[in-house]
């Protein structure tokens, strides 16, 4: 084998494992990145069960108030009744 089939052997065989490590490379980038957008993904889907069951107690705590509002509104209407003797117009 003459030097110059051999420097061209050793050249491709270089350019190759150099290819593949490139490839190998970005595979490994690639799965990293999907298992980091995973845990992103994940973590945010927990934050929003989280808020919505905030949000469910709070629409919960408002409704309870409206009703004692409006059996506030109730009670004040039967004492406007009761001092006025008159029944009144709603």
């Amino acid at each position: 084998m003459n030097p110059e089939l051999i420097a061209i052997i050793t050249l491709g065989v270089g350019l190759g494992a150099l290819l593949l490590g490139g490839i190998a490379f970005r595979f490994a980038i690639h799965q990293r990145s999907e298992k980091l957008n995973k845990e992103r993904f994940d973590f945010l889907c927990r934050r929003m069960d989280a808020q919505d069951e905030s949000v469910r107690s709070l629409i919960a705590q408002v409704n309870d108030m409206g009703k004692q509002i409006a059996r506030m509104g109730g009670l004040l209407d039967g004492l406007r009744e009761a001092i006025t003797r008159q029944p009144s117009k709603v």
